[in-house]
């Protein structure tokens, strides 16, 4: 059972006490907040740890490209830019993590307080962050095995997790937490990755 289901019924069993003037709906609030937070930390956590272990074992050497770049744009359909990019299918660990990322983000979908906004986007931009040095990690300890095209793939990879990854993660946070909510509640900063922050690892490799 999803926490949206538990928290469904909580709530009913509150407005059934109610009508005997107990209701602890109120004193629940914090309670699943909480609940939610830690869930989704830890899958986060998750994500990227199995980001990182799939790194340790990913090769470029002798690795064929058979996905186009294509850098994400504002032109794009929607239908376009609600479908993961492709290109991060030549690279497993990144397709690995955006998949454990799409996961999290459905169950959000279905329970997302607005209250939960802050930690959610801290604890993502540190997992994003976290992909960004393992990348570096990566290129630090096989740069000296690679010839020219194993350096056109792994800039390939780079441009993948930089343009493409990261402007789709964003894209579903704001499908999570729409334009209005944001208005209401003052927190279209919040949502919004700092994508500067998250590339510092990898700037200069891009």
């Amino acid at each position: 059972m999803d926490i949206s289901s538990i928290l469904g019924q909580c709530m009913y069993f509150g407005v059934s006490f109610s009508r005997i003037g107990v209701d602890f709906r109120a004193e629940l609030v914090p309670i699943f907040l909480r609940a939610i937070t830690k869930y989704l930390n830890v899958s986060l956590k998750k994500a990227t740890k199995q980001f990182e272990t799939n790194m340790e074992n990913f090769t470029l050497i002798n690795k064929e490209i058979s996905q186009p770049f294509k850098r994400h744009n504002a032109e794009q359909s929607e239908e376009q830019v609600n479908v993961p990019p492709e290109s991060l299918l030549d690279f497993n660990p990144l397709a690995i993590y955006c998949n454990g990322l799409l996961n999290i983000f459905n169950e959000l979908r279905v329970c997302s307080p607005v209250a939960i906004v802050q930690p959610f986007i801290i604890a993502l931009e540190a997992s994003l962050e976290s992909v960004s040095k393992s990348i570096l990690t990566f290129y630090r300890s096989e740069q000296a095995a690679h010839g020219v095209k194993e350096k056109e793939n792994f800039l390939k990879m780079c441009s993948a997790f930089s343009y493409e990854l990261i402007p789709y993660i964003q894209h579903c946070i704001n499908l999570i937490f729409p334009a209005n909510i944001k208005i209401v509640h003052s927190i279209e900063s919040i949502t919004t990755l700092n994508t500067k922050k998250i590339l510092e690892p990898v700037e200069h490799l891009l």
